[in-house]
């Protein structure tokens, strides 16, 4: 079975037909790049015609799917399987774009002489190729280290403090462990973009033992101006990103650095001493293989440690939590009024997702002695109304997936039902997953 997760190429085409960029993530299926641009050229020119307004465009055929996003004169072209669900495809796009107006200014003032794409490899390429290792890049969220309020009120205060001074922008500080994010206050947006530079290029120096006057610079295009992004190595795995003014002194900083690096290495601010996987059973039972949690409003992202196994079940479990991710995202956004969808693959593993306000949860639980005549058919409508009314049922089937993704996954959880189990229990099993996070976010 193709994977959900499969990007075959990326490329950058200018509306000339010239290509800037392109990236074959499978070479044994690397495409032909002047066939490539005349179709992609030709394509985007019929949208025109068509006077389509979408930002994003796409062409199925049976074995392969290209998707457009048009930027001015330039045109991000993403290679992917057809089964790929285009939110999760054209939201990686948009991504892109943002990255590379973060490190070249607007779109509109990009030139072929200075705007090199393919030295930006190391930075696209892992947008589109490491989605099956980190299910949180599905997500489109930021990974936020979890800690308790008054914690995250000090931080927030301490970045407010950096702030102050005349010469940062307003709102445009960010604290991380490791690569997880402790407090930012940039915008959802910004934070996304910045956190995905900062995995791909190492933006910050290290300090000395004891100073933490030692930092990095980066221009970069933020908020409709030119800005200097400060990357300074704290204290252990902490780093502060802060942006500022262009014109600003770098010297008028390292006083409020010298100060930050005071309280994290004090332990006042009560912070994670360094980036630490949560486990799976931190949320949820053994009769749960896989989980991510997406926040809408925040961004908070989270798809804990899977429990020991072997490296073979581990990939059948996150391939089957990223098919059942995009299958069930792409549902909710064709119908607002879904709260909850559920789909029983022919392996017997339940494919469960609840949308509660801003929370989004998927399940992959293992209902060993359950009743086995359960089909995907079967759980339609389950009888509970929609909310507010509306009048769409709270259970709605999604295709089953193939039993080859879920036959690897089976066997990895206790039995915990017996004849009686059946969705209320695997609805009882997410009401209280949920909880757990809400608990401890």
């Amino acid at each position: 079975m193709a994977s959900p997760t499969n990007f075959r190429g990326l490329a950058v085409i200018r509306n000339t037909g010239q290509v800037l960029f392109y990236k074959s993530f499978k070479p044994e299926e690397s495409l032909d790049t002047t066939l490539l641009a005349s179709v992609v050229v030709s394509v985007t020119s019929a949208f025109r015609s068509l006077q389509t307004n979408d930002a994003v465009q796409e062409i199925a055929l049976h074995r392969t799917k290209f998707v457009f996003r048009q930027v001015e004169t330039y045109i991000f072209v993403a290679i992917t399987d057809p089964a790929l669900a285009s939110s999760l495809v054209s939201g990686l796009l948009t991504s892109a774009t943002a990255l590379c107006t973060l490190l070249c200014g607007p779109p509109a003032d990009w030139a072929a002489d200075h705007v090199v794409f393919n030295g930006f490899q190391d930075i696209l390429t892992p947008l589109f190729t490491h989605l099956e290792t980190d299910l949180t890049r599905l997500t489109l969220g930021v990974k936020h280290a979890f800690m308790d309020a008054s914690a995250r009120e000090r931080v927030s205060r301490l970045l407010s403090h950096i702030e102050a001074r005349d010469h940062v922008l307003n709102k445009a500080t960010m604290l991380l462990v490791g690569h997880t994010v402790l407090a930012s206050r940039f915008t959802l947006a910004e934070t996304r973009t910045l956190t995905t530079l900062y995995a791909a290029r190492p933006l910050v120096a290290s300090p000395s033992r004891h100073t933490a006057t030692a930092v990095s610079i980066v221009p970069v295009y933020l908020r409709d101006s030119w800005a200097q992004l400060v990357g300074c190595r704290l204290h252990g795995e902490y780093t502060l990103l802060v942006a500022a003014h262009m014109d600003a002194s770098i010297d008028l900083l390292h006083p409020v650095l010298e100060a930050c690096w005071q309280q994290l290495v004090s332990g006042r601010l009560e912070l994670p001493l360094e980036e630490t996987p949560l486990p799976l059973r931190l949320f949820a039972k053994r009769e749960t293989l896989g989980l991510i949690y997406h926040n809408l409003r925040t961004g908070a992202a989270l798809c804990p440690v899977l429990r020991p196994a072997s490296a073979l079940q581990h990939a059948a479990i996150r391939a089957a939590l990223a098919a059942h991710f995009t299958a069930a995202s792409a549902r909710f956004e064709r119908q607002p009024g879904l709260s909850r969808i559920c789909d029983v693959s022919e392996g017997g593993l339940y494919n469960y997702a609840v949308a509660e306000g801003p929370h989004r949860l998927f399940l992959v639980v293992s209902l060993e002695g359950s009743d086995g005549g359960l089909t995907a058919d079967s759980v339609r409508d389950h009888g509970r109304p929609g909310p507010g009314g509306r009048g769409v049922g709270a259970f709605a089937g999604l295709d089953a997936m193939g039993g080859e993704m879920s036959g690897g996954a089976r066997g990895l959880a206790d039995p915990v039902m017996g004849s009686g189990g059946s969705l209320d229990a695997v609805s009882a099993i997410a009401d209280d997953v949920l909880r757990n996070i809400k608990a401890i976010i």
